[in-house]
């Protein structure tokens, strides 16, 4: 089983699968990787960074692409780590269960770290002897915080991230001052979306979808009244700010801009 993720700027991943006990299917299934061990990964990267580097790596790199050789394994490991990273920092959900998709803490969990209420732990034994063959491989495409989807287009990357991205009101005088989405991937994998006018808008009408149907965080709605008319155009009016993980704005624009 293969496991392709994609990040918003199209880059893909493909990773292995680890077994774990879903409670809500109420037995052993196959989970995703936990993208989290990625961070453990200093002094690895340091390692690779060192070798990628050096003058006699330099030398067999020249030789590598006379030949059109491609990547070493030590370039296809830092890059592996590297994605690994950003889908560890941008991923709001622990490890999801590839059967049912459920991915809450302590509800999917790897087969090593569980413990059953009467106390018992699993146990995976080793392969037997069984002949066993696999005709087609079996690949399964998910968006980085562990959704599947049926497959990648040139725009999907970015409507996905419009679905995960953090979205939140701000609130000045009682009006909305303006609407921040905030994402922890750099502004080199967001690069596409916003050099391409119809990327973006692909991007920005995802986000308004969702601003419209209230699924932001909204000061106003504590209130038993809920915002008012003039509230509501206020924040149909109000400057929206995409910002990275350097927390630096990287585009700004109003609903006006990409409707119609």
């Amino acid at each position: 089983m293969t496991l392709v993720y994609q990040l918003p700027n199209g880059r893909e991943m493909r990773a292995g699968r680890q077994y774990g006990w879903c409670e809500h299917c109420n037995g052993i299934r196959d989970i995703e990787p936990d993208f989290s061990t990625y961070f453990d990964k200093d002094q690895r990267i340091a390692e690779l960074v060192k070798q990628v580097t050096s003058i006699r790596f330099s030398i067999k790199k020249m030789f590598r692409s006379l030949s059109n050789s491609g990547l070493s394994s030590a370039e296809s490991e830092l890059l592996e780590i590297e994605f690994g990273q950003k889908i560890a920092r941008s991923r709001n959900s622990s490890p999801r269960c590839l059967t049912c998709g459920i991915g809450d803490a302590g509800i999917v969990v790897p087969i090593g770290d569980y413990v059953h209420a009467c106390g018992g732990k699993l146990v995976q034994a080793g392969p037997d002897d069984e002949f066993r063959a696999q005709w087609i491989e079996d690949v399964i495409y998910l968006d980085y915080e562990g959704c599947r989807v049926e497959k990648f287009d040139g725009a999907y990357g970015y409507r996905n991230l419009a679905n995960h991205i953090s979205i939140d009101g701000v609130v000045g005088n009682g009006r909305y001052e303006g609407v921040l989405l905030t994402t922890a991937f750099d502004v080199e994998d967001l690069s596409p979306m916003l050099e391409d006018k119809l990327l973006f808008r692909e991007f920005a009408l995802a986000v308004e979808s969702r601003i419209e149907a209230g699924k932001f965080d909204d000061p106003l709605a504590g209130f038993t009244e809920g915002p008012t008319r003039s509230q509501l155009q206020s924040l149909s009016e109000s400057v929206r700010i995409l910002i990275c993980r350097d927390k630096k704005p990287v585009s700004k624009w109003l609903k006006s801009q990409i409707s119609g």
